[in-house]
């Protein structure tokens, strides 16, 4: 994982557009996002530097998406 070190990481489960949207302005007020992205392809996994590839089903996916982020959030837009 690569978080900007010094600095909160804030995780979202699921790597869509508005997670891509998310990390934008996670940049803007200093924080990180980590993203638990199904595939490197998604909107997400394309600009965040610190990506889980793995499905929301997967406890070991989610927990490593987790570890050490100050929050948890997910990309959800139903």
């Amino acid at each position: 994982m690569s978080a900007v070190p010094g600095t909160p990481v804030v995780a979202m489960v699921g790597g869509g557009q508005l997670a891509r949207m998310t990390h934008q302005s996670a940049i803007a007020l200093g924080m990180s996002l980590r993203v638990l992205a199904v595939s490197p392809e998604d909107p997400a996994a394309q600009v965040s530097p610190d990506v889980v590839v793995g499905p929301h089903t997967d406890l070991q996916a989610l927990r490593a998406v987790a570890e050490g982020a100050a929050a948890l959030t997910f990309d959800h837009e139903h």
